[in-house]
């Protein structure tokens, strides 16, 4: 264990344990995010004795509890990622915390089990930086809204292969590019919120992209979706990982045919049929594998 005291480097195992109980030390508590470009996303800082100082922790998966509690603590909605220094630039000062147990439900930083002020076994290489999803901003078909700050890339969502705007393989435009949403567990409740979100109705078929309409080529956007089938937008979902990401995931692309560009024609009632989907200007079967 470390500590800056007095201008001095001090260890000790035995001050390290004493430490252990030490989970609410006196300070300000104060966190700000910098380095991002944007008050919900960057390396994470504390203020304490008047200094910021850098967090640095040993945990960045994507549902990293320490994370969680950043974003509540900025009023900056959920965790799209968490991560090292190394998106936003490494700290030079003071390292003031050291959390090593969240349960992800404080509702500030400092009452996370940590070390004390100025007590850590981590150093700059282990600054926390992250990107709560207050910083993403969403279109509607057509129409890209203008995101609040400078530079920011608007999250769009579209399907493609399906020669249709409500017919295809589902992918999100992350971070200026666009990427396919993989998820072994696509249901109809996470194809409603997609139809829903483009205008397109409800959702008629929720489908492995491979069966229907091809696997993407580019990164994977966002993987293990699960939604309600109420929610406005596919991000407002629980999301397990935003990526963008790259590997041989694409058995799990995903895809959606939307009622509002589909049709059931030669059945002997209004729901039952041959299911069409509009290509451009001609209806065209979907066949089952």
């Amino acid at each position: 264990c470390v500590r800056v005291s007095g201008g001095r480097w001090e260890r000790g195992p035995r001050r390290c344990r004493a430490r252990l109980s030490s989970l609410r030390a006196a300070g300000s508590g104060e966190l700000r995010l910098v380095g991002g470009g944007d008050r919900c996303a960057g390396r994470v800082e504390v203020k304490h004795d008047g200094e910021w100082g850098s967090v640095c922790v040993f945990e960045y998966d994507w549902n990293a509890p320490w994370a969680t509690v950043v974003c509540r603590q900025l009023g900056c909605g959920r965790v799209a990622w968490s991560s090292s220094y190394i998106r936003y630039g490494q700290g030079t000062g003071r390292i003031w915390l050291h959390p090593f147990f969240c349960n992800g439900t404080e509702d500030s930083l400092v009452k996370c089990r940590h070390f004390g002020w100025g007590w850590h076994i981590c150093g700059h290489e282990r600054d926390a930086g992250v990107t709560c999803t207050a910083t993403l901003c969403w279109s509607i078909p057509g129409r890209a809204e203008p995101c609040p700050w400078p530079g920011a890339d608007a999250v769009e969502l579209r399907l493609a292969g399906g020669g249709s705007p409500c017919a295809g393989r589902v992918e999100v435009k992350l971070r200026g590019q666009w990427g396919s949403v993989a998820d072994r567990e696509w249901d109809m409740e996470d194809a409603e919120v997609v139809c829903q979100q483009l205008g397109c109705g409800s959702a008629a078929g929720a489908y492995y992209a491979r069966e229907r309409f091809g696997v993407g080529d580019g990164p994977v956007s966002l993987a293990l979706v699960d939604c309600k089938g109420s929610e406005a937008t596919l991000w407002e979902c629980d999301i397990r990982g935003w990526g963008p990401y790259k590997g041989n995931v694409r058995t799990y692309d995903t895809a959606v045919v939307c009622q509002g560009f589909s049709r059931l024609v030669g059945g002997d009632r209004d729901c039952a049929g041959q299911l069409e989907v509009r290509q451009g200007r001609a209806w065209v079967g979907v066949c089952e594998d």
